[in-house]
C-alpha cells in the first residue's frame, strides 16, 4: 500500500512539473528569461519534492536483495 501511495505522489509531482513547463512554453505574455527562471524553479522544486517523498517512503531493497 505504501508503494502505491509513493508512486501516486511521484506521478502527481512529475505531472505538475510537466504541466508548468508546458504552460510556460505556450505562454505569450512572459519574457523568455522569466520563462527560463520559472521553469528551472519548477523543475528544482519537483526534484525537492521527489527527495522528500523518497525520504518519507524509503525503499526496502535490503530485504529483496537477500532472498
Amino acid at each position: 500500500m505504501r508503494k502505491v501511495i509513493k508512486n501516486t505522489l511521484l506521478a502527481l509531482n512529475y505531472g505538475i512539473a510537466v504541466a508548468v513547463c508546458l504552460l510556460l512554453i505556450i505562454s505569450n505574455h512572459i519574457a523568455i528569461l522569466e520563462k527560463a527562471l520559472i521553469g528551472f524553479g519548477a523543475i528544482a522544486f519537483g526534484m525537492l519534492i521527489r527527495r522528500i517523498i523518497n525520504w518519507v517512503f524509503p525503499e526496502n531493497d535490503s530485504a529483496s536483495s537477500q532472498g
